[in-house]
């Protein structure tokens, strides 16, 4: 507080409002300073004593003094004293030493973490060849979480690792059984979608369309009769495109009485594209499988599942691929 402001007034009738005055304050203003106002006014007042002197000078040259100059102190702002600087000095030391410890043990944690990322992947690695998932997933999705720790990026390979290890953990609860209702399925393909799209960051968008005449509770499919097909439009056609315009849509249709018709249709690069990169379709191991076991069904007697692999545009470089599975029970 070092704005002070004085107020004076001599009260002398008989001069009619004819009075000087004149003032000074010490140590900043060793003469007297003239005046008519019956204000004054300092401003930010450095730290030390002052003493007020004042005088007045009426009509009739008689001259009148303050009888006790006003004496007073301005205090050092609580910023400037000893003891705050001491003890910002003190916060200052205090807050490098908690930086460096949680620095510190912040490494620790992301050591710990690291090796147990590294024994999960080992474990998720014994897993996976348990599993019905196309070798080629789990080991791309391996390869990205490493890749995460290896740019010290923990807590997103933490984060891929725990969906990735959900997802192998329902394909083994799955791989138990023949069938599998439409939700179930619809809730793998999302599961397995987010590590895609996680993996190639956003290269591509998907979608998932339900008939609302099916229900999806009661309709039963036949176990990753669906995710290979899809894992193929992803990694043979939409990976090839590196415009980010890629699109992957899936749809479960009720056909008949008893029927469903599935979908996976993507703008990727096309079946011809891909076998001239000799990446595509008719090499994937993934694909051979689920011919066989297609075929396998059909002489079981159990479904009646037809199969169409086509082209869905005239465009060269991007013409897609749709793949229609028609399954009916028998």
């Amino acid at each position: 507080e070092n704005d002070l402001s004085f107020h004076y007034h001599l009260q002398n009738y008989n001069s009619n409002g004819n009075i000087k005055y004149e003032y000074k304050l010490d140590p900043i203003q060793s003469s007297w300073q003239p005046t008519s106002e019956r204000t004054q006014r300092f401003f930010n007042l450095q730290a030390t004593n002052y003493t007020f002197h004042l005088k007045a000078t009426d009509a009739f040259g008689n001259e009148y003094y303050l009888k006790e100059p006003y004496s007073f102190r301005i205090k050092n702002p609580f910023w400037k004293t000893w003891w705050f600087i001491l003890t910002c000095i003190l916060l200052i030391v205090l807050g490098i030493m908690q930086f460096l410890r949680i620095k510190a043990d912040r490494a620790k944690r992301e050591v710990k973490l690291e090796k147990e990322l590294n024994n999960k992947i080992a474990s998720f690695k014994i897993d996976a060849l348990r599993s019905q998932m196309n070798p080629h997933f789990v080991f791309n999705a391996l390869s990205s979480i490493q890749y995460y720790i290896q740019k010290n990026n923990v807590q997103k390979a933490d984060k891929y690792l725990t969906m990735f290890g959900g997802l192998i953990r329902k394909y083994l609860d799955f791989s138990q059984v023949k069938t599998i209702n439409i939700k179930q399925e619809i809730d793998l393909l999302n599961d397995y979608l987010r590590l895609e799209e996680m993996r190639f960051e956003s290269l591509f968008t998907t979608e998932i369309i339900v008939d609302p005449k099916l229900d999806i509770h009661y309709s039963y499919i036949p176990t990753m009769l669906v995710q290979p097909y899809v894992e193929n439009a992803i990694n043979h056609g939409l990976q090839q495109r590196r415009d980010g315009k890629g699109i992957l849509w899936v749809e479960f249709k009720k056909i008949y009485t008893d029927g469903l018709r599935i979908s996976i249709n993507d703008n990727g690069i096309g079946i011809e594209n891909s076998k001239i990169n000799k990446s595509g379709y008719h090499q994937s191991h993934g694909m051979s499988n689920i011919m066989d076991r297609i075929s396998f069904l059909k002489e079981s007697q159990e479904l009646e599942i037809n199969l169409q692999i086509d082209t869905i545009s005239s465009n060269t470089e991007f013409p897609g691929t749709k793949i229609i599975l028609e399954i009916k029970e028998l």
